[in-house]
Parts: C-alpha cells; structure tokens; sequence
C-alpha cells in the first residue's frame, strides 16, 4: 500500500522543473551537498527525490573546496568521483551525486567531477576534496574511513560547536573516548564540565526527590535526555560527583510516569488519594517519544547502582507496556494501537531495542525491534516534525542487534550521512519532508553531529548506547538480518497471490 500512494503521490504532482530552460525550484527546501561547502536543491516529493536529475546551487561557503567553482543558482547535472568523465544524471541526483563524493574521496586525488551549467552554458569543472579512504565492507567497524570521519568530527565539535539541548551533545565526546588519541584527554576534560553543569542544585534535588509533581510543559524531554547524558557519563568515568544528581532524576521520573510507564510532554497526574503514577489525564496525553528516553535513563540509572524503592517499579510498568507492540509493530506515538505502516516511528523501534536490550527477561523483544530498525533504511528521512530522532536512535537500535546488523543498517544510510557531512567536519541536519526545521547543524538544538559521530563511534563501545556490554548471545543471526533487508523498502506488486500470503508471516 505505501509504494501505491508513493506511486499516486509523484503521479499526481507536476514534472520536475528544467533549471536550465526558465524553470524554478518548487519550494525554499535546501540540502547539504557533502564536503563540498555548498548546499543545493534538487527536485522532490517530501522526502523522494527519485524522480531529479539536477541539482541547483543555493549557497557556497566561502573557504570551502566549492568556493570559486561553483556559484548561486549554478546547476550540477551530473557528477563522476571515478576520474572518467561526468555524465549526465540517470537516476535520483541527490544519491549520485553521494555515490560521486564517496568515489572521490577514496582516491587521491579526491578529484570530484562536475557538469555545471551556468547563464546557458555548460562546462565540466573539478572540485578536490580530501581523500578519505573507502568504506570497508564492515563500516563502520574496521573502517579507516569511518576513524577519520570520528576523529575530524570531533575535531570540529572542539573548535566551536556547543553540546546544544539538555547537552546532549556531550554523548558524542564519550563516545569517542579513545586513550590512544592524544586529543582525548581534552575532549574528555570537556566533557567532565558539561556533564557536572548538568547536576542541579541541593535544593532542586531535594524537589526532585519529593512527592511534588512538576506540570512545566516538556519537562519530561528535559529529565530523560539529561538522565541519559548523566549516567553514560558515570558509567564511563566513574565520577561519583554525577551520582546524587542520576538518583534524583531517576526517582522524579519513577514517581511521575502513569500507571502505565507512559509520560507525554508533562509528567503524569497524581491519584486522587495524592499518590504517585496515576492516570496522564491533562490536555495533552502520552508522547512515547520522550517516555521511552526516560525509560533508557532510568535502565542506565539502573546500572549506575541506583536502587532507589520507586525505580524497579517504574521500570516493570515500562516494561510491560513498551513490550506489547513486540511483533506487532513500531512503538506508536501514544497509548493505542501499534504502529504498522512503518518499521520505525521517530527512532522508537531503536530505542526500544537499546532498552530491551538492557533488561534481563525482554531478549525476544529486543530482537524484533533490532530487526525493525535494520529494516528502516528506506524511512530515515520520515518522522513526526522531523526526521532527527529516525537519525539519531535508528542505527544504535541496530547495533544491538550486533555488528552484521549495524553494518548492514549502515550501508543504506551512509549515503545521507557523506551529504549531511560538511566540509568543516560538522554535520547538517537536512529533512526534505516539510515537517519541522529543514536546514542547519542542529534540529531544535539537537545536534545533527551527535546523531552522525554516534553511529562512526560504534566500534569504539564506549557507551552502553553505542555497544558497550552488548550480549553477543542476543544479536541478530545473519537469517534476521536477510529478512530485515528483504522487507525493508518491500514490494507488494510484482508478487504473486501465493508469494502474498506467504509474505505475511513474515
């Protein structure tokens, strides 16, 4: 059914524009073109940019390797990173022109060839890049391509890019830890103050402790993402000046979440007896979005030693409700019936992947949901006000399926993430789809660099969220991972009636 209306979509919309010959793009929706320094904007429908063959130029950084080759409203019609010569596009602009940056860069000279047509004239032209190295058919592990993306990124976080919202950034400098790189010991002394800024003070934490509900409208993303960053912050350096602060979160999200484990933009009310966990009620009703970081950051408490009397209870409600949609579908938006029309649903399949993966008794569910989000290459662009959450949980879910499961999942995105990787070392947030922030570094100040530095830091496992303690004996055997990508992008139409009904057990 998807492929039909995705068919009826771009059958119903008008043709892409000729940018050559007076026509003009469709809307102010603009991409990162890689390490070029240059963003673009090529023909789509939401996110679908299958049907474009050109790609006209929005802005050139200057310094950048594009700057004095290309030019505002310049348009690439085709690219080769091979050393042949370019031709013209045949398929999805956007993706060759990936495929181009990815050949260039594994060759030295990284030389990316363009044809570039400007005021109706058109030349091939050169823009050098730096040579990277290619993916190794296991990136991102045992990737020297992968290292180097890891360690400029970082770089660049150093030279000036803030942890950003609940410092969540600060994941990606622990995640990079790595004793062997002479810069880590700074990168590490950065992340010691970010992480002790989060820790409130003896009064707050004395209120976090207490009976007393908090109704601020999304406090409940505050507490779940900066309990997150707290206790993989312990959990790595063992810095008990964080602990009072991991019990207070923890306790204030145990004591505030529904008699079902669910939260939504607001904590959930009090019984009418004034005990804790009731019903949501309000105005507004459950967000799994931000219930299900809270339930992650209570696990991670967990492992920090936290044993606090309202915890395990907190983690059981969680537990039952999150592992209903097991087999059923993605974890929904809220308190109803599991999402079906897609294997993720805004990086919820793999959130609940890390989350069942820490709990001793939930390894089917785990599974299942590993598998979900290997399959979820074709969705990473979707998601409700935006694509980040697809980007930034989706293939650490899949990691906890194992390294097969995670390389695999990262052969189908590595494209989006070399476009969304600037040629300072930052990455872009980019989402085509209309909904919510499209452009920039950062989607409501989360950091497109965490989600993307998260994923090249796998193979290093220094957070529980990036590998750290994986159970080898819960990974996706190499039977999940084929019929993971088998269903990912599935085609209905060409099947027969038998290979239908067959197709239904899976």
């Amino acid at each position: 059914m998807g492929l039909l209306l995705l068919v009826a979509t771009l059958t119903g919309t008008a043709a892409p524009p000729d940018l050559t010959n007076g026509g003009v793009p469709g809307d102010t929706v603009s991409f990162n073109l890689g390490p070029t320094g240059a963003r673009g904007w090529a023909y789509h429908v939401k996110q679908n940019t299958s049907e474009s063959r050109q790609i006209q130029i929005k802005s050139v950084a200057n310094g950048s390797p594009a700057a004095g080759i290309l030019a505002v409203d310049d348009v690439i019609l085709g690219a080769d990173g091979t050393g042949a010569e370019p031709l013209n596009f045949t398929y999805d602009a956007r993706r060759a022109l990936a495929d181009a940056i990815n050949e260039a860069e594994a060759r030295n000279p990284a030389s990316l060839k363009l044809i570039r047509w400007r005021a109706g004239a058109t030349s091939t032209v050169e823009i050098t890049l730096q040579t990277m190295g290619a993916y190794s058919a296991t990136a991102p592990y045992n990737c020297t391509k992968s290292a180097l993306i890891l360690q400029q990124g970082l770089a660049a976080i150093m030279s000036g890019e803030t942890a950003g919202r609940y410092s969540f950034g600060t994941l990606s400098l622990l995640a990079g830890n790595n004793l062997s790189d002479p810069d880590n010991a700074a990168r590490m002394t950065r992340a010691q103050s970010e992480a002790r800024a989060l820790i409130p003070s003896a009064a707050t934490m004395q209120q976090l402790m207490s009976d007393e509900r908090d109704g601020t409208s999304m406090i409940t993303w505050q507490r779940g993402h900066t309990l997150v960053v707290l206790a993989e912050y312990y959990l790595l350096t063992g810095d008990a000046q964080v602990l009072p602060a991991i019990e207070a979160y923890a306790v204030n999200i145990s004591r505030n979440s529904s008699l079902f484990g669910t939260m939504g933009h607001m904590f959930a009310n009090k019984n009418p007896d004034g005990s804790d966990n009731g019903p949501m009620g309000g105005v507004y009703g459950p967000v799994n979005s931000s219930g299900m970081v809270c339930f992650l950051g209570l696990l991670l408490a967990r492992e920090c030693g936290i044993t606090h009397e309202t915890l395990e209870p907190a983690i059981t409600r969680m537990s039952r409700f999150y592992s209903y949609y097991a087999g059923r579908g993605a974890v929904p938006y809220g308190e109803h019936e599991a999402f079906w029309q897609r294997h993720e649903s805004n990086g919820k399949s793999g959130l609940a992947a890390l989350c069942f993966h820490l709990l001793g008794n939930r390894a089917e569910e785990g599974k299942f949901n590993a598998k979900m989000a290997v399959a979820a290459t074709t969705e990473r662009e979707l998601g409700h006000t935006g694509a980040f959450f697809n980007y930034l949980w989706s293939p650490l879910g899949a990691a906890a399926g194992g390294e097969l499961a995670a390389a695999t999942h990262f052969s189908g995105i590595r494209w989006m993430l070399d476009l969304n990787r600037r040629w300072d070392g930052k990455f872009d947030y980019d989402c085509l789809n209309g909904e919510g922030p499209n452009s920039g570094s950062a989607y409501n100040d989360y950091r497109m660099s965490t989600a993307a530095l998260l994923v090249y830091a796998l193979p290093l496992r220094q957070l529980h969220i990036t590998g750290k303690n994986h159970d080898s004996a819960r990974f996706l055997t190499s039977n999940d991972v084929t019929e993971a990508v088998a269903v990912d992008g599935y085609n209905a139409l060409p099947r027969t009636t038998g290979q239908l009904i067959a197709d239904l057990g899976s």
